[in-house]
């Protein structure tokens, strides 16, 4: 075996322990984000606590529109269906919070304050709204 035909192998073994060492950190790090999730027990605390899949009524305090959002994951995102991200600047003023809190969150069109005035759980059919007056909702949030 020449030098050359030695080299291929072992630049390969190389490449493959850094992948592997790449991943393990990546491992650890999803490992410690599901330690810090907090568990909702489904029947329990479900509809007076925002988790993922809520959808959320809630009210605009500056102009009193009302409207219903559910938080979703990132790959779930359909605007058109009201699933916003819960890493979107609403999502993460709204998650973990209860019936009648105030959020304050920057959106594009500048500082909101919204009251959350119901929680339901992602089973509830009561928690839609008029197309018609979801996009006008959002238009006001953005």
């Amino acid at each position: 075996m020449t030098q050359l035909d030695a080299y291929y192998p072992k630049e390969k073994l190389k490449q493959v322990r850094l992948i592997e060492a790449q991943d393990k950190g990546h491992f650890e790090k999803l490992e410690g984000k599901v330690d810090e999730a907090q568990a909702v027990i489904q029947g329990q605390d479900a509809s007076h606590v925002v988790a993922l899949n809520s959808a959320v009524h809630l009210e605009d305090l500056d102009s009193g529109r009302q409207f219903v959002y559910t938080l979703v994951s990132s790959n779930s995102v359909d605007i058109a269906k009201n699933k916003i991200s819960a890493v979107a600047p609403l999502g993460k003023a709204i998650l973990r919070r209860k019936c009648g809190d105030l959020v304050q969150f920057n959106a594009p069109a500048g500082f909101r304050t919204l009251r959350i005035k119901q929680i339901f759980d992602r089973r509830d059919e009561d928690a839609t709204l008029d197309p018609g007056e979801a996009a006008k909702a959002r238009k006001q949030v953005a």
